[in-house]
């Protein structure tokens, strides 16, 4: 059984990834396509050579962000330690994210291909803690 902070901290790891990958999946309403279009605009903008880092200062607060407005929302309707545990997941997602991407796409010779499964596993890990959190509830 996954203890009730492991889906916080999946999205946090996740918006280290993708910054608009965790709210994509739970902003429901009228503003779901607004931040759909946003998550996939920042896939987009990712694949180009010249975007900055994601460990700027701006671009990792962005993420922190994301991903602890995120992860306490799962933890339960805007927890205080789900937010501090998806920031820390995120700045995990963040480093971490960017380690792998180069290591790989330095094997492959190419960023691309290696950027686009970074999509997928952020999508993925949002999904994965999205259906945890539910079931829990």
């Amino acid at each position: 059984m996954a203890t009730p902070l492991l889906a916080p901290l999946i999205i946090g790891i996740a918006a280290g990834l993708r910054t608009m990958t965790p709210p994509a999946r739970l902003v429901e309403g009228r503003a779901r396509p607004v931040v759909k279009l946003l998550a996939a605009g920042e896939m987009l903008a990712d694949k180009n050579p010249d975007a900055p880092d994601r460990t700027r200062p701006d671009a990792a607060l962005a993420r922190a962000i994301s991903g602890g407005l995120a992860a306490a929302y799962l933890a339960g309707r805007f927890s205080p330690v789900g937010a501090a545990i998806g920031v820390g997941g995120a700045m995990i997602g963040t480093r971490l994210g960017l380690r792998l991407r180069r290591k790989l796409a330095a094997r492959a010779g190419r960023d691309w291909p290696v950027a686009i499964v970074e999509d997928m596993v952020a999508g993925g890990l949002a999904g994965l803690a999205v259906r945890m959190a539910h079931r829990r509830h």
